[in-house]
């Protein structure tokens, strides 16, 4: 009896020692929960976190609880905390957030999904671009703005110059078309160049279409949105009797320098962009606006060189066509010619995006299209295995790779990777090219309150 006693005693010890060299030796369990904090990547996190579940899965074992392991989980969170050496950690059913992330446990294994979601901005952004799994400038997000209805419609013909969009590319003074009553907003509006200006495209020849990560304000928690092609386009007259760059920037942003006092009047009212924002999916109100040369002008202080300015010739909206900066290139210049939101010198005329010309310059009397902005916050994104490989439209042989991001909520982050489909969504390829926009001629139908002839013909707007 002494002897078999003897043999217990010692088969106990061993089982001991080798149980405190599990969980605290050099490679122990609680040890690697430890040094796993030093680690600042998402797989460090998502490590530590796991370790300390199969520090709780021993005890779960040895004391042969009769629940699951997830439900043993969620009823030790202080135990978890304590693992982790952090009480901000908390487990609510099947899912634990930790250090800004949400990680989902597997009730039957304790295994962490590889799936990582989150709230937190600052702790998923890489302004650098060079960490994989985190979000970058670019990146896409499945993010949709629905389809045009009356409703929607209607908000555009009670605002901007009164006029009805246009199914076709625009030919009046401040008129928006190029977009069909049913048509996506995620999608863009019909090509208003030729010579294959037709938008980016996929390595599948399709348009770019969809939402990109234009700005990312880490302070207030806020992902800007902007549209990947253009959703709209837009008519820029000229006339000899009005500032038409003025009328449109005011048109466009609401901002009525230059001219106060005639753009207050009846004739012309902002145009109503929130038909963008998709309060479902983090849109937060009135954020929508439409890509204005001053925004293009932070952004480009922000991200390429402070103090950039992207007016004129040879200046730093050359820059993202240098190397080192190819991963704005097509973000910026997505192959089409489009309006920014600002008047240009002489008020006269509107500032844009000219492709062809890899500048910024001024005109009138052409219909280009419009970029969208919208900024997202509260909600969860989901990196996903998707990505959207883009050609450099003129080096064929070159292609960019960006991540796919996915907006979820708590009732549909178990489905399966629904990654933006743009099938139904027009890319814009398919509309008339070669149209700059006719002339505004006498006698056309002018907004309500500018009539046609005020609009003279000849002379275009000057290049700045």
């Amino acid at each position: 009896m002494l002897t078999a006693l003897v043999i217990t005693i010692i088969v106990i010890v061993i089982l001991a020692g080798m149980l405190m060299d599990t969980l605290a030796g050099d490679n122990g369990l609680l040890t690697r929960t430890i040094t796993a904090k030093d680690k600042t990547n998402i797989e460090g996190i998502q490590e530590e976190l796991q370790t300390a579940i199969e520090a709780l899965k021993i005890d779960y074992y040895s004391n042969r609880h009769t629940g699951t392991i997830g439900e043993y989980i969620a009823d030790h969170e202080i135990d978890l905390q304590s693992a982790v050496g952090d009480s901000t950690l908390k487990v609510n059913g099947n899912k634990v957030t930790y250090k800004g992330y949400d990680f989902k446990v597997d009730d039957i294994t304790g295994k962490i999904s590889e799936d990582l979601i989150t709230t937190s901005v600052a702790d998923i952004f890489d302004i650098t671009g060079n960490d994989t799994n985190k979000l970058h400038i670019g990146d896409f997000v499945g993010y949709t703005a629905g389809k045009w209805d009356e409703t929607s419609l209607a908000k555009i013909t009670a605002s901007g110059a009164k006029l009805a969009p246009v199914t076709n590319i625009p030919t009046k003074g401040f008129e928006f078309g190029g977009f069909g009553s049913t048509a996506n907003r995620d999608g863009n509006a019909k090509a208003t160049l030729s010579d294959g200006f037709t938008y980016v495209k996929y390595t599948s020849g399709k348009a770019v279409t969809g939402w990109r990560v234009f700005d990312v304000d880490t302070t207030d928690n806020k992902i800007t949105l902007i549209s990947a092609g253009c959703p709209e386009d837009y008519y820029q007259p000229f006339s000899v009797k009005e500032p038409c760059g003025s009328i449109s920037q005011y048109i466009l942003t609401g901002d009525s320098t230059g001219s106060p006092s005639l753009l207050n009047s009846s004739s012309y009212i902002p145009r109503d962009w929130t038909m963008y924002e998709n309060s479902s999916q983090g849109a937060i109100a009135n954020s929508a606006v439409a890509l204005s040369k001053t925004i293009l002008n932070e952004w480009y202080s922000k991200y390429v060189a402070e103090g950039a300015s992207v007016t004129g010739w040879g200046n730093e909206f050359n820059e993202i066509y240098k190397e080192g900066f190819e991963k704005y290139r097509t973000l910026i210049d997505n192959y089409s010619s489009y309006w920014l939101a600002s008047a240009g010198d002489s008020n006269s005329s509107l500032y844009y995006v000219s492709s062809p010309d890899k500048s910024v310059r001024s005109d009138s009397w052409k219909a280009f299209g419009v970029r969208v902005l919208v900024s997202i916050s509260g909600v969860r994104l989901k990196k996903t295995t998707t990505t959207k490989t883009l050609m450099d439209p003129r080096e064929s042989s070159k292609t960019y790779t960006y991540a796919y991001w996915k907006i979820v909520s708590d009732n549909n982050e178990n489905d399966e990777d629904d990654s933006y489909d743009s099938s139904d969504v027009s890319d814009g390829s398919e509309g008339s090219e070669g149209s700059e926009g006719s002339d505004y001629s006498e006698g056309s139908e002018g907004s309500e309150g500018s009539e046609g002839s005020d609009y003279s013909e000849g002379s275009e707007g000057s290049d700045s």
